[in-house]
């Protein structure tokens, strides 16, 4: 599951990816509150994996277009 939700409520995603066996992804820093239910996913055989960047890709997009940006100058 890729939660999209606002951050404060990545918890219910979560709760509901451990109810369900899903692997979750957010793009959003860890809470306490998701910290909390670390112990009881990896128990559970689940990834979930928060604090993969800015709005997903986006930050990717933006480091590539710059190094487009300064090879196209002839820049390293």
């Amino acid at each position: 599951m890729v939660s999209y939700v606002p951050a404060f409520l990545h918890i219910h995603v979560a709760k509901a990816c451990l109810l369900e066996k899903i692997n979750m992804i957010t793009a959003s820093y860890i809470s306490p509150e998701l910290q909390a239910l670390d112990a009881e996913a990896k128990n559970a055989g689940l990834i979930f994996f928060n604090e993969i960047g800015l709005d997903p890709g986006i930050d990717h997009l933006q480091a590539i277009k710059l190094i487009h940006d300064i090879k196209s100058k002839n820049g390293k």
